[in-house]
């Protein structure tokens, strides 16, 4: 099969990015933060034992290459996404986000 990447590439990136914001990455951060309770809703959605399954695996590679980089400056695990998204969580405390859709800017 042959697909022209560049058009590949910017499909995907669209795919991965419908329907996500800085609040629904946020509120996912702050899941993670919570222990995997959703700090609104109050309920149990992620359990424990998988969160702390899960921070690990965003320490060593939730930004890919940068992964290094991104603990020792921020201190936080991280999860990057070809979307656009970046969260942060500090367990115990808070989950942060951010967005930037480069692509809708075209």
């Amino acid at each position: 099969m042959y697909f022209d990447p560049v058009q590949s590439t910017d499909i995907y990136t669209k795919q991965c990015a419908i329907n996500t914001n800085a609040k629904d990455l946020g509120m996912m951060a702050a899941t993670l933060a919570n222990g995997g309770v959703n700090p609104v809703t109050k309920k149990q959605v992620v359990s424990a034992e998988t969160v702390e399954h899960v921070l690990p695996v965003m320490v060593t590679a939730g930004l890919y290459d940068d992964s290094g980089q991104w603990i020792y400056k921020t201190g936080l695990p991280g999860k990057s996404g070809v979307g656009g998204g970046i969260i942060a969580v500090a367990p115990g405390k808070c989950g942060i986000a951010v967005i930037s859709h480069r692509w809708m800017q075209r």
